[in-house]
């Protein structure tokens, strides 16, 4: 498959991904004691592998994009992404699709809620890395190093921001993270021509433009 190919279906399935991501969060905040659209708590968390799987993939879409080119952090840190998302999906398998949540095996839950606080924290140091490389490396788009930084901050801050009154903080957290996603990759996504990945293969991975005839 093409670079340009590769970048491009990477990047399509982070943005859907993050839509998904904004869609379903809140609705998993919110329906530990009411069902919504007929659907419970633990029915959305289940269906939490939709977008952490896009997300995996537009993950690599990143490292097919950057990491040949903008040095070891940031394929280090892509690689760190990647794994936290997969531990993630373990998580969710584990406590929602194998425990059934809290109100099922409870040995099970918890087992998956703690591959998922250890996979949060992965994801966060992943992106920090990444983030930094690519403001390092100037690439382009200009701001993906700083929005990368910014999902980092937001991994980091959900837990804490459950234990505030009310929902609205941790509901906004989780949504910021979705859009986050979005902004990540769009401009990657939207701006890889096959003119302008015709170099992938020499170099002009890293963003910076390049000369054309």
């Amino acid at each position: 498959m093409p670079v340009a190919q590769r970048i491009r279906l990477g990047g399509l399935a982070a943005v859907l991904g993050g839509v998904l991501w904004v869609v379903l969060r809140p609705l998993v905040g919110t329906t530990w004691d009411n069902p919504t659209f007929g659907l419970t708590y633990e029915d959305y968390n289940r269906l939490m592998v939709a977008p952490l799987s896009l997300l995996l993939a537009g993950t690599w879409g990143l490292w097919v994009r950057y990491a040949p080119s903008t040095g070891r952090a940031a394929s280090a840190g892509l690689a760190l992404l990647a794994l936290g998302l997969v531990v993630s999906l373990a998580g969710v398998v584990i406590e929602f699709w194998w425990g059934r949540g809290l109100r099922g095996t409870r040995d099970l839950a918890m087992a998956g809620w703690g591959f998922y606080l250890v996979a949060l924290l992965g994801q966060a140091i992943g992106l920090a890395l990444f983030g930094i490389a690519a403001l390092r490396a100037r690439v382009r788009p200009p701001w993906l190093g700083t929005v990368s930084l910014l999902v980092a901050a937001l991994h980091v801050v959900w837990l804490p921001s459950t234990a505030l009154p009310g929902d609205a903080w941790s509901l906004l957290d989780q949504i910021l993270i979705g859009l986050g996603w979005i902004a990540l990759v769009y401009g990657v996504w939207r701006n890889r021509s096959a003119r302008h990945t015709a170099h992938a293969q020499s170099g002009g991975l890293d963003g910076r433009p390049q000369e054309t005839t």
